[in-house]
């Protein structure tokens, strides 16, 4: 293949790459952002893998933020419904326990102990996704003629 029969192609397949319906495979992603969400809560520690700061009460037989699980679940069941599209993710904050935003932000009062957000790790695991998948759309267009 010459360089301008590669390059008109690839403008083809970047048009074909805008108006693909990725859904398929973001369909995945809510369950890996729960997944990566319950492990923040269980860790203790924010998406990117810094502790939360401890309890005021040391005695307290319950980690952070798990007293109850009211709120980790609400975030994760919230997680889990993600609306998705043909090229998005997106979590209704509506669906979640009110306080949440105080828990994960912080106050004057209430340390930040934040929960929402996506690790390194769960990102990786998007990105791989969204790769294969674009590797295999290119190898079906271009077969081995590359």
């Amino acid at each position: 293949m010459d360089i301008d029969t590669l390059a008109s192609e690839l403008d083809r397949l970047s048009d074909q790459l805008d108006d693909w319906d990725y859904s398929p495979i973001l369909l995945k992603v809510p369950g890996i952002i729960a997944d990566d969400i319950a492990n923040n809560f269980t860790g203790s520690h924010t998406p990117d893998g810094n502790p939360w700061p401890p309890l005021k009460d040391r005695r307290a037989s319950h980690q952070p933020l798990i007293k109850t699980g009211t709120l980790m679940q609400s975030v994760i069941t919230a997680a889990q419904g993600a609306q998705v599209t043909k090229n998005s993710v997106s979590i209704n904050p509506s669906s979640l326990v009110f306080y949440w935003s105080y828990q994960n932000s912080g106050t004057k009062f209430i340390p930040a102990r934040e929960f929402i957000g996506i690790s390194f790790e769960a990102l990786n695991k998007v990105t791989d996704l969204l790769e294969e998948s674009v590797a295999n759309k290119i190898t079906k267009s271009f077969g081995s003629g590359i």
